[in-house]
């Protein structure tokens, strides 16, 4: 009691390309099909994973650069909002007589330098000690940065 569905098989069916369809047909006609066939329905199958694998990496690319883009475009709009916050709130101090420098009445108008005890013997050697500092850490950073690009 065999019949033509008992002994039917499933078979992928690639697209494309003559050897494969001479494949599809030699198995549905229930011949064997033979190494290189099955080989090359396998072959296929593997690149169609491989693409898809690209694509899904592309896709994902694609998501991040253009979340990474509404980000940057939201943090640019805040920045925008907060400035025009910012000059408003000075705006309407200067109107109402205020601001933050003489906000204590007790300050006064501006204050007075403070005077520091010390030589000018000693603010000479400060600045001197400041510039040969500076001059040793920038030599420094040079050689870093010549030995970092040999």
């Amino acid at each position: 009691m065999s019949t033509e569905e008992d002994t039917a098989c499933v078979v992928p069916v690639p697209t494309g390309g003559g050897a494969d369809a001479a494949a599809v047909s030699a198995a549905v006609a229930g011949e064997p099909a033979d190494d290189s066939d099955l080989e090359m329905v396998k072959r296929r199958a593997e690149d169609d994973a491989k693409e898809a694998a690209a694509a899904t990496k592309i896709q994902a690319t694609f998501r991040g650069f253009k979340a990474r883009q509404e980000l940057k475009d939201v943090d640019q709009a805040a920045a925008k909002i907060q400035a025009g916050f910012r000059g408003y709130k000075v705006r309407k101090e200067m109107k109402n007589g205020r601001s933050r420098r003489s906000s204590n009445p007790e300050q006064g108008e501006a204050p007075q330098r403070i005077q520091h005890s010390g030589s000018v013997e000693e603010s000479a050697a400060t600045k001197i000690q400041a510039g040969v500092r500076g001059f040793l850490v920038r030599r420094k950073y040079q050689k870093e940065q010549d030995a970092a690009t040999k």
